[in-house]
């Protein structure tokens, strides 16, 4: 599901970028830039909490969530009109207060998808999530280009954003039929948020650590350059494609057995093997290949997203690992782990981005966001080896095979790029033969470094297709 949903996402981002301008992009980054800060605010973390029951979770209290849901959505509504104009003023621009108002739509849209996903997700029916989720992006990315090519530019992704939302939850009532029913009761929301105060925090600074560099840019640098980094960005995170998937679908897994520690921990070991074999390929990919991704895929006007994408790709991979130990904090019972992590990343970067961003442009965000990470990472790796009761090494270890075989993979396509275009071959031609080499590569170092792991891909690769189609 999210491979075909962020194929379309990366598809659309290409064509978008050459037919609209980076301020267009920088303009919407803003909007939603808003919309994301209030909504973290404001979700509360009651789909988290309801997962963390399992089936143990009442009708009642999904009741009582998605009550909560409609009435904190209303307030949302209300703020962000309100604060859209202060917004906008801040950057200079008074558009993006436009934007933003038109964005808040999504409000009164978001609390009708909480029982139908949050059942779906319980049940580990992913089956039925394929269909919603797909026709979000493919909305999208129809009504964007479209939209894009009649010339209504930025507005093409507020629109695009807000007819996605809305065909997601019809889809999704269809998937999983329900009929709402409003209940308030004190004792179960008192109960849902004392799990999900955690969540309430990690949700406001996994917003900020992810925003905070979008805000600097566009108020230093300007919309148009905050459009090239916001573009670069994007793409650093096609690495953890996989891995956001294998998350995903961890956390409520892990909550049905998170009484038996044993079980608990061969299948977080096992998932993350494989989350490594993924991220790190893709991650060195888009550093070796940068150059080439942008010039051949977007054109040589967003030729300034080079660097900060070749620094970004190492954002992206390290930010996956912490990542993917955030659904054991949350299935065991101890989310208070996520927010910590959260607000270390966010200071480091906080003290960095200023200095960094006036020094270097959008080259120093991207240092700025990437250094505090792996601090973060090693101190995730800590926490989530005591809870499995391991030793520090035994999770890190994990690490060596994949990156080991990434980095011959990368340095083969890199001297194999310069071979070619020391005969004169063209952009294009480098990025799809390096690019071969360096998947070829990868796959013959991992089979020999880690041939476990290695045919434990291949299984879980011949298992996707007829599963998919069952």
């Amino acid at each position: 599901m999210q491979w075909v949903s962020r194929g379309f996402a990366v598809a659309t981002k290409i064509v978008l970028a050459r037919i609209l301008f980076p301020a267009d992009f920088g303009i919407f980054a803003l909007a939603a830039g808003l919309i994301g800060f209030v909504s973290a605010l404001g979700n509360f973390g009651l789909d988290y909490a309801l997962i963390q029951r399992a089936d143990s979770a009442k009708d009642q209290e999904y009741e009582v969530a998605m009550s909560l849901r409609v009435i904190i959505s209303i307030v949302l509504l209300v703020a962000t009109i309100a604060l859209a104009i202060p917004w906008s003023s801040i950057f200079g621009n008074p558009v993006i207060a436009g934007a933003t108002q038109a964005l808040a739509i999504v409000y009164l849209i978001g609390p009708w998808s909480l029982i139908p996903t949050t059942r779906l997700t319980v049940k580990l029916a992913y089956r039925r999530l394929i269909v919603p989720n797909v026709l979000n992006q493919f909305t999208n990315s129809v009504v964007a280009i479209s939209l894009a090519i009649m010339g209504f530019g930025f507005w093409s992704l507020v629109v695009a954003l807000i007819a996605s939302q809305l065909v997601w939850v019809v889809s999704l009532s269809v998937a999983y039929p329900w009929r709402p029913r409003f209940r308030f009761d004190r004792s179960v929301a008192k109960s849902l948020f004392a799990y999900s105060r955690h969540i309430i925090v990690a949700s406001v600074l996994v917003f900020l650590m992810t925003n905070v560099d979008n805000f600097t840019v566009g108020l230093l640098l300007g919309s148009a350059t905050l459009g090239y980094y916001a573009v670069a960005y994007s793409i650093c995170l096609f690495s953890s494609m996989v891995s956001g998937s294998a998350a995903t679908a961890l956390f409520p897994t892990l909550s049905k057995i998170q009484e038996d520690l044993p079980r608990v921990r061969r299948g977080y070991l096992e998932s993350f093997g494989y989350a490594i074999a993924t991220v790190a390929p893709v991650s060195i990919g888009l550093a070796v290949m940068a150059p080439e991704i942008v010039l051949v895929l977007l054109g040589p006007v967003w030729r300034p997203s080079i660097v900060p994408l070749i620094i970004l790709s190492f954002y992206g991979f390290s930010k996956a690992m912490v990542e993917f130990t955030t659904p054991l904090f949350a299935s065991i019972g101890r989310p208070g782990a996520i927010p910590r992590l959260n607000a270390m990343i966010l200071v480091g970067s906080l003290g960095l981005l200023p200095p960094l961003t006036i020094l270097f442009g959008i080259a120093g965000t991207a240092l700025a966001m990437t250094i505090p990470v792996p601090f973060a990472l090693v101190v995730s790796f800590l926490w989530a080896a005591r809870i499995l009761q391991l030793q520090f090494n035994e999770l890190a270890v994990r690490l060596r095979g994949p990156v080991v075989a990434a980095g011959i993979a990368g340095i083969l396509a890199l001297g194999f790029k310069s071979v070619i275009y020391s005969v004169g071959g063209q952009d294009v031609v480098v990025l799809g033969s390096a690019t071969l080499v360096g998947t070829v590569a990868y796959f013959v170092s991992l089979k020999r470094i880690e041939p476990e792991l290695y045919a434990g891909l291949g299984r879980h690769l011949r298992l996707l297709m007829p599963g998919f189609h069952e």
